[in-house]
């Protein structure tokens, strides 16, 4: 007698245990669940190495520095090559190739923003980017006078302490000199509080000094 459509094979169903087989087929989920995690775990500690994005700087490539320190500033490469910024804002070209040996060698004075490095690339291949995020340019340091209050506490907050002297400097010099710029008592004022000195008093002890 030929069978229905719907009609159910009874025989082929005998002998089947479905709980073991729930059970399986629930291990074999949870088997490929642990596989998915596993593989996400692996692409998540792939390190993602970026193709540099500087070219190769010839070791003889002038780089212009400047100094961002108030005085003598003598930079030195592994070789005892010295190389003498006689005051701030003096620029003077460098070789790469001393410019990598006076980082290595003298790499707090190069973080810390005694002098500027006026090339990106060298910057990058220096690994100095991120100190460079805390350095302000020379630029910035002799007219920190004239910003609004706000973005001279978001400098001075941000900065490292050799740009704070440096600006301390300028800030005194500015000062004795009758500099315009620094008549505004109460900015003055306020960079004091912010870097915690008595700029004034500074200013005296300055001028009391060079007189002797």
């Amino acid at each position: 007698m030929p069978r229905k459509k719907n009609e159910v094979d009874i025989e082929t169903m005998e002998g089947i245990d479905y709980a073991k087989e729930n059970e399986k087929l629930k291990e074999e989920i949870e088997q490929l669940k642990k596989m998915i995690e596993e593989l996400r775990k692996e692409k998540e500690n792939i390190i993602d190495i970026p193709e540099s994005t500087v070219s190769e700087i010839p070791l003889n490539k002038l780089i212009k520095v400047v100094s961002l320190f108030h005085g003598i500033l003598n930079l030195i490469t592994n070789s005892g090559k010295v190389i003498t910024f006689n005051h701030f804002g003096a620029i003077k070209p460098i070789t790469f190739g001393d410019l990598m040996e006076i980082c290595d060698r003298q790499k707090r004075l190069a973080e810390e923003g005694y002098f500027m490095i006026l090339d990106k690339d060298a910057v990058e291949a220096l690994y100095l980017t991120e100190a460079y995020k805390k350095i302000v340019s020379k630029e910035v340091i002799e007219n920190i006078i004239t910003l609004p209050e706000e973005k001279i506490k978001e400098i001075l907050e941000n900065t490292t302490d050799a740009i704070k002297e440096s600006i301390i400097d300028t800030i005194i010099k500015g000062i004795n000199a009758g500099d315009i710029r620094y008549l505004d008592k109460n900015k003055i004022y306020f960079i004091g509080q912010i870097l915690g000195k008595d700029l004034f008093k500074m200013a005296e002890d300055v001028k009391v000094y060079n007189v002797q």
